[in-house]
């Protein structure tokens, strides 16, 4: 049961990281390419 708990928790982290980067990526985006018509709304 432990293991499964600590695969579920490093489960989580990694999904974490990835929408961590998926949320931060677009915004280096914008800052290196200004001309883009769209924008994403910042937190």
């Amino acid at each position: 049961m432990r293991a499964a708990g600590v695969g579920l928790g490093q489960l989580l982290l990694a999904l974490d990281a990835t929408l961590v980067s998926l949320v931060e990526a677009p915004r280096g985006w914008i800052s290196r390419w200004p001309r883009r018509r769209w924008s994403i709304p910042t937190m």
